[in-house]
C-alpha cells in the first residue's frame, strides 16, 4: 500500500513536470487558458498527501515496534518481580521452620508451634504460585496436612511438660519441608541469576 502510494505521487510529479516542460505538444491534453501554477499546486498537494500518509504508516509502524518492546520489558519485570516474591515466600517458610527447630531444641513449645505454623502458612502461600512443578506442589501439599498433626501435637505436649520430647516420625514433616525447600530454593535462584543473564 505505501510502495503505492509513493510510487503514484512520483509519477504524479514526472507526469506534471514534463506536462510544463513539453507544453506546446501536450496543448491538446491541457487547456491553453488553464493555470498552470493550479495545475502545479494539485500536483504538489497530492504528492504532500502521499507523503504525509507514508510518514503517518511510518510512524505507526514505529509506535507498534516500540509497544512490543515495552509489554516486552513489562512482561519480563512483573516475571521477574514474581520470581523474586516466590523466593521471597520460600525463604520466609524456610527461616520459621529453622526457628521451629531452634525452638524445640531449646524446649520452647510456644514458640515452636508458633513458627511451625507461620511456616505452614508460608508454605500455602508458595503453593499458589506457578513457578512450582507439579511434583514439588503435590509433596507440599502431602507436608502441609503432615504438618497440621505435628503442630497440634506440639501444642499438647508444650502444655504439658516443660521439656519437649517429640519421637522422631513427628518431626519428618518438618525434615521433609526443609528438605523441599532447600531444593526449591535452589532452583529458583539459579532461575534468578539465568534470568539476569538473559536481560
Amino acid at each position: 500500500m505505501l510502495r503505492v502510494i509513493v510510487f503514484g505521487a512520483l509519477a504524479a510529479l514526472v507526469l506534471s513536470l514534463l506536462l510544463v516542460i513539453y507544453f506546446q505538444e501536450t496543448k491538446f491534453y491541457v487547456d491553453i487558458y488553464a493555470n498552470h501554477a493550479t495545475v502545479i499546486g494539485l500536483i504538489i498537494t497530492l504528492v504532500g498527501f502521499a507523503l504525509t500518509i507514508w510518514i503517518l504508516l511510518e510512524t505507526r509502524n514505529q509506535i507498534q515496534t516500540e509497544v512490543t518492546r515495552y509489554r516486552s520489558m513489562v512482561s519480563r519485570l512483573l516475571d521477574d518481580i514474581r520470581l523474586h516474591t516466590f523466593r521471597d515466600t520460600c525463604n520466609q517458610a524456610y527461616s520459621c521452620l529453622e526457628q521451629a527447630r531452634d525452638a524445640i531444641r531449646t524446649g520452647s513449645g510456644l514458640r515452636a508451634v508458633e513458627k511451625t505454623a507461620d511456616a505452614r502458612s508460608f508454605v500455602l502461600r508458595v503453593l499458589e504460585f506457578s513457578e512450582l512443578a507439579d511434583s514439588e506442589r503435590t509433596a507440599l501439599r502431602a507436608i502441609v496436612e503432615d504438618l497440621r498433626d505435628t503442630i497440634s501435637f506440639i501444642d499438647q505436649k508444650a502444655g504439658a511438660t516443660t521439656v519437649l520430647k517429640i519421637p522422631a516420625k513427628k518431626l519428618e514433616p518438618m525434615n521433609l519441608l526443609r528438605d523441599q525447600l532447600d531444593q526449591i530454593r535452589s532452583r529458583t535462584f539459579r532461575n534468578l541469576t539465568e534470568f539476569k543473564d538473559v536481560t
